[in-house]
């Protein structure tokens, strides 16, 4: 049986956690830089077995599991005592350190850098001489301590002062003693902040490893498993004067020889919010506070502490404990709001100062909106500029992390956007707004591309009639194509759609439809609004003419806005007394269709609410096989499917919107479809059908695999978007292993129905790609908060690294999608516009803060972004909406060129400007004509170089001005300017419209 050399215990890019022999590159010995180990089956305290199978490594744990430590105690140098220090205590190599509130009522927070003893057999009665034979191996930690508690407040008991959760992080693996044979030759060092406060070697020790567990193991018997922290050389906090506390936001690293290095940052917890006098009449707290004053005993806070080395701690707890779950508390952020605001507005004076804007004094109130100077300062203060600026754009993400939701307007017309919204996306980049204000001051074919679609609004709007709606069935009836077009485009909707969101059967649908056309005017009405509505939904995805254009909505999009509003009237008209199943399938296909032409997108979350409260009084929510009689078996499936189907539409709809989900308020318990080909399901079926293996696409595969995962998004849809909620990364990786779980449980399908086996893009792949879509989103939601981060902590690394490989795979997905000739789930989603920004966010923090998560990837990062924005462009020109989703990645791409390249000649800002300019222009050039088109001058696309040699500048462009509609991009909020269409709106309605997204 082998044995390890270096232990770690990691979470796999499978998603599972594994104990593993690490493998590490000739020459290099710190664990922390560990990729790949060899995976070890069994307990490493017990029968285990180093493996040949090698796993990847996604990040490092704790080395060892809280059910694997056994005992604790502390022996003090001459005079061993022993304390018990609780399996709480432990932290991983890279976790944050809480410091609970009691920890804070007081200065003292300490560090202490240990070498770690890990035991690895049994020992009782020890001699010194044999002690080394009972160690499984090494690590470093850090026996985080509170000189407060310990020496003062904890009654004489050193437990108090030591013992508080995760204040024993070590790792990041364990060495084999059969590696490290004299672990009292090693050198060990403390950095706090990145500056060296503990440098020593491990021979120093008073007492070394050996007399340590010589002297426990005397009556005390040690199991393996047991830590024991042998103690920290000089350099504590404690011991200098003044003395050096640990702070909110320090980042301590303890190393060792031989080992590597764990890294933690300091989090302290948040009070609540509390009460404190003010004044109403202007908004403004009191200098005073209610609080009660603490008492400062500093006597001897200069005194140097007694840390010797050589004091041991042994951590454990006989008793396995379950990981922390949970919701996370709720902070109150009134006050920290309140004080962020002031101190932007302090930092925004300084900018001022330093340019020499102001001798006014800083604000104390007010509205702040960014203000990067542009004007040169003096050499003596560059320096101090770069540092406030920083610390001002660091202070502008910091707010924005707070509060990662918009709430905006007044009275009673406001709008509210939670944290899974797109728009908060901008939010937290705000970089993106000056870059963009930067180019339309500079590029005034901005302006002339605006008037020009100004223009053509004004001239179509004062002549379009808004055609009459009826819903008699002769004008339903007239509303079809020709038969050769409506199967054209009703076979793309079984081939795609249907796929996804499977209300319709096929064959009682194909069997009517062919008596249909025997004799259209004796058709159902009902039936044909079903047609109307599947043709409605792929119309712009099916498109098989030349686009041309109506203003700025392609011509497909605006036959099937007229179809849904038409379809929608009859629905309206129809008894809420008598409901069949035609009545509920129209609603799912009515909001499919509108979701796929990006009609009324604001409402599509209150839409799907309404229909889930609908399908609920009708008990779709309940088993319906509890109707015992009273509904067929073909039914009661056509009742799973569209419960199934409302909930997938209902929870997309609350992610996009930044709202918790209904699904979360209610139980229910309706069985997912059963996994079956629509041959198998008639309406003479007597007895219940067994389900196919889920291995086995059917048109019913998706609904009825994507049930398992519904409670995991459902809760992560309100997690992410209750108020004040702030996720943990404790549960950031367990989410995070969740989604990965479910990911790999996703089927292999290969499909064998309708033909399809030989095309391009089955719908088993379609089906399969939007499974891997619809997780992979939480991904980037989960992870973005901590990959956001300005800081070097590990898990900004991971959680960026984690962003980047969701955001790759949703658009390789959706580009192999598409590159088979379907741009039909583009249509009807957001994910590659937050891939694609996502993306470039974190590459532009790489570069700015020299990170190198993402640096040597740069030529990937362009790539990826760019086939991203290729296929945002292709559904602009399908819809002709969502320019301003083009634009804002096509700039934000721009930015991150520009910081990474070296080549000052390539100006990739104008290239952007010219690439969404021309885009625009196509449909400009691509209008529908009309009789009253003739006076409305030719477009022509501008030239890359104008008549004065900058882009687009011929003499006559308008230049800004003040009135201008591109003037509210100065005023208002981040979250204000995301129009549906940057060049048909003027300026109140860009300040008050979300509607592209």
């Amino acid at each position: 049986m082998a044995s390890f050399s270096r232990l770690v215990r990691f979470l796999a890019k499978d998603g599972q956690t594994y104990y593993g022999d690490a493998i590490l590159p000739a020459g290099v010995t710190d664990l922390a830089k560990t990729s790949q180990a060899r995976v070890i089956r069994g307990s490493p305290w017990g029968r285990y077995d180093v493996t040949d199978q090698i796993a990847d490594v996604r990040l490092l744990l704790s080395p060892l599991a809280r059910e694997d430590i056994k005992t604790s105690g502390m022996p003090i140098p001459k005079y061993p005592v022993l304390f018990y220090k609780p399996v709480t205590s432990i932290g991983g190599p890279f976790d944050d350190i809480p410091v609970s509130l009691m920890a804070q009522e007081a200065e003292g927070l300490d560090f202490e850098c240990e070498l770690v003893a890990i035991i690895g057999r049994e020992a009782r009665d020890v001699p010194e001489s044999e002690a080394l034979n009972y160690v499984a191996g090494y690590a470093i930690g850090n026996d985080v301590s509170h000189r407060e508690w310990q020496l003062k407040r904890g009654g004489g008991q050193w437990a108090l002062g030591k013992g508080f959760d995760g204040w024993a992080p070590f790792g990041p693996g364990i060495v084999s003693s059969k590696i490290i044979k004299d672990p009292q030759n090693l050198k060990i060092s403390t950095k706090v902040n990145g500056n060296t406060v503990q440098d020593s070697t491990t021979k120093d020790m008073i007492f070394g490893v050996a007399k340590t567990i010589a002297i426990i193991s005397q009556g005390t018997t040690l199991l393996p498993g047991d830590l024991i922290f042998t103690g920290t050389p000089q350099g504590v906090g404690s011991g200098r004067k003044p003395p050096l506390w640990l702070k909110d936001g320090d980042i301590v690293d303890v190393s060792l020889e031989g080992v590597g290095t764990c890294t933690n940052k300091i989090e302290f917890a948040k009070s609540r919010s509390k009460l404190k006098a003010g004044h109403a009449d202007t908004c403004r707290y009191g200098s005073g506070s209610n609080d009660e004053d603490e008492e400062d005993d500093n006597d001897n806070e200069n005194e140097e502490q007694t840390v010797t080395p050589g004091t041991a701690q042994i951590h454990s707890a006989r008793a396995s404990l379950a990981p922390k779950t949970g919701k996370p508390i709720l902070n109150g952020t009134s006050d920290r709001s309140n004080g962020q605001t002031k101190r932007i507005a302090q930092l925004e004076h300084r900018l001022a100062m330093l340019e020499g804007k102001s001798t006014a004094p800083a604000p104390m109130t007010g509205r702040v909106e960014p203000n990067i100077p542009s004007n040169p300062v003096s050499s003596a203060d560059t320096k101090t500029a770069d540092s406030t600026k920083r610390e001002f754009m660091s202070m502008l993400r910091g707010r924005a992390d707070q509060e990662s939701m918009i709430f905006r307007k007044k009275g009673f017309k406001t709008q509210y956007y939670g944290s899974s919204h797109l728009a908060t996306l901008l939010v937290h980049f705000p970089e993106t707004r000056a870059f963009m204000k930067d180019a339309i001051n500079k590029y005034p074919s901005l302006y002339r591309l605006q008037n020009d679609f100004r223009a053509l609004k004004s001239k179509r709007k004062s002549k379009t009639v808004e055609p009459n709606i009826s819903t008699h069935d002769t004008d339903l009836l007239a509303l079809l194509p020709d038969q050769e077009t409506v199967h054209h485009y009703l076979k793309y909707y079984f081939q795609t759609l249907d796929t996804m969101y499977h209300v319709l059967h096929g064959p009682s649908f194909w069997e009517e439809y062919t008596d249909f056309w025997k004799d259209p005017t004796r058709g159902r009405s009902g039936f044909i609004v079903i047609m109307i509505l599947a043709i409605a939904a792929v119309r712009c995805a099916a498109a098989q003419e030349t686009i041309n254009y109506t203003i700025d909505s392609s011509v497909p999009r605006e036959q099937a806005i007229h179809w849904t509003k038409v379809c929608e009237h009859w629905l309206e008209r129809q008894s809420k007394k008598h409901l069949n199943l035609t009545v509920f399938q129209c609603h799912c296909l009515l909001i499919v269709a509108k979701r796929m032409n990006n009609i009324k997108i604001k409402e599509t979350w209150t839409d799907t609410g309404t229909l889930l409260r609908f399908a609920m009084s009708a008990g779709f929510h309940r088993e319906p096989s509890l109707l015992r009689g009273r509904a067929s078996v073909f039914e009661q499936e056509m009742r799973r499917r569209l419960w199934a189907t409302i909930m997938e539409l209902e929870l997309q709809a609350s992610l996009e919107r930044g709202m918790p989900s209904a699904l979360s308020g209610f139980s229910f318990d309706c069985v997912p479809p059963l996994n079956l080909k629509d041959e198998d399901l008639t309406d003479k079926s007597e007895i219940p059908l067994p389900s196919e293996p889920c291995e086995n696409f059917t048109p019913s595969a998706f609904l009825h695999a994507v049930q398992r995962s519904l409670s995991l998004r459902t809760g992560l849809t309100s997690q992410i978007n209750d108020l004040g909620a702030q996720i943990s990364f404790e549960d950031v990786l367990r989410f995070d292993e969740s989604l990965h779980q479910e990911l790999e449980a996703i089927p292999d399908w290969k499909d064998h129905t309708n033909g399809s086996e030989n095309s391009t893009c089955p719908p088993s792949k379609l089906a399969k790609a939007l499974f891997d879509i619809t997780l992979r989103q939480y991904l980037l939601l989960i992870h973005n908060p901590f990959a956001r981060r300005t800081d070097k902590n590990p898990r900004t690394a991971y959680s960026r690294v984690a962003c980047f490989d969701a955001a790759s795979r949703i658009i390789d997905q959706h580009a192999d999608i598409a590159g088979s000739g379907h741009i039909v789930m583009m249509l009807g989603r957001d994910d590659v516009f937050s891939a694609a920004f996502t993306v470039c966010h974190h590459a532009y923090l790489s570069q700015i803060h020299n990170d190198m998560v993402l640096q040597h990837h740069t030529s990937t990062v362009v790539s990826l972004v760019e086939r991203g924005l290729s296929m945002m462009e292709e559904v602009l020109v399908r819809l002709g909406k969502k320019s301003l989703p083009c634009w804002i990645v096509a700039m934000a791409l721009s930015m991150v060129q520009s910081v990474i390249s070296n080549d000052s000649t390539i100006n990739y800002e104008q290239q952007a400007v010219e690439r969404v300019i021309a885009l625009n222009y196509r449909i400009l050039a691509s209008q529908e004509s009309a009789p009253w088109d003739q006076n409305i001058p030719n477009v022509v696309t501008p030239s890359a170089t104008g008549t004065n040699g900058s882009w687009g500048g011929s003499e006559n462009v308008p230049t800004p001005a003040a009135d201008m509609s591109f003037e509210w991009i100065n005023q208002v909020d981040m979250s204000n300017w995301l129009p549906d269409n940057l060049w048909s709106l003027d300026g109140a309605d860009a300040q008050n419209d979300l509607s592209w997204m």
